[in-house]
């Protein structure tokens, strides 16, 4: 570039013009850098003035509830709405289905995704990934009676599980023995009947399966066993550090005034969360 170089030259013959160029040249981009790191550093500036889209499957599969997916459903939609609004952060919520999901996520037509994916080293180096806001790992369901409190008290016992469920413990080494089953109710009535001491299954269908058919009779001896859960999965941008951060941030503040689990009565759901209890007969 001709210019370019008679610039250069011009500005070696006179020193002082070198000088000062310099000294402009440094204050500029020291303010450009000022500017750009105080606004958008965390991403907040963008994300306060964004509208966040943000997809599910309309039916928040894989996940199965005995019955219960319809409340999930709801519940998911007016926790994120509730979250959303407490935070002042904009939201369109939409539906697609689960095979198009991460398509959609990485061609950026939407923001973020409800979705089970963990939160493991290799994903969390594509993806970002909120708290759970619904957990559905398995738990430990034993008879109303029984002091077990954690799958370690029952080494040497039997345990039923769903047939091809995968396990969180390692058969080979627990000391537990475990049965499989191909209907969770045979799995309960063999409890009930103590030919097995405890039965594995997911959280929210052991707590629908105790309120409609055993209720009095089984309870919920732990918290999930693995960490399963709905949650925000949104790919790695500044605007979408602002929403999971916030989004997390309103979460605890929900669950720890009360309105999480208000809204989980409300839609006739339980806390994984809150073991041994039983589940709400409002419906």
């Amino acid at each position: 570039m001709p210019w370019l170089k008679e610039f250069w030259k011009a500005i070696n013959k006179n020193r002082t013009t070198y000088i000062v160029t310099l000294a402009a040249f440094g204050i500029v981009s020291f303010a450009l850098f000022f500017f750009l790191f105080r606004g958008f550093d965390s991403g907040e500036n963008f994300g306060k003035n964004k509208t966040f889209k943000i997809a599910r499957d309309p039916n928040l599969y894989p996940i199965q509830l005995a019955g219960k997916e319809r409340n999930l459903s709801a519940f998911t939609n007016e926790l994120i709405f509730k979250l959303a609004k407490d935070k002042n952060i904009k939201i369109q919520l939409f539906t697609s289905s689960f095979n198009f999901l991460f398509e959609k996520l990485k061609s950026k037509e939407f923001d973020a995704i409800v979705s089970t994916m963990a939160p493991t080293p290799l994903n969390r180096q594509q993806y970002l990934f909120s708290l759970p806001f619904f957990e559905v790992g398995p738990v430990l369901v034993v008879r109303h009676d029984s002091q077990v409190q954690s799958i370690d008290d029952l080494r040497g016992k039997a345990v039923g599980i769903k047939r091809g469920d995968s396990i969180l413990v390692d058969k080979t080494s627990s000391g537990i023995l475990f049965v499989p089953y191909d209907s969770h109710l045979t799995a309960f009535d063999d409890l009930e009947t103590k030919k097995v001491e405890g039965v594995i299954l997911p959280a929210s269908a052991a707590q629908t399966f105790i309120k409609v058919f055993y209720s009095g009779r089984l309870k919920v001896a732990s918290s999930p066993l693995r960490e399963e859960g709905l949650r925000l999965v949104a790919e790695k941008t500044l605007a979408n550090h602002f929403l999971i951060e916030t989004f997390n941030k309103a979460l605890k503040e929900a669950m720890a005034d009360g309105t999480y689990d208000s809204l989980l009565i409300k839609w006739s759901l339980v806390n994984p969360r809150m073991s041994s209890q039983e589940p709400s007969k409002e419906e």
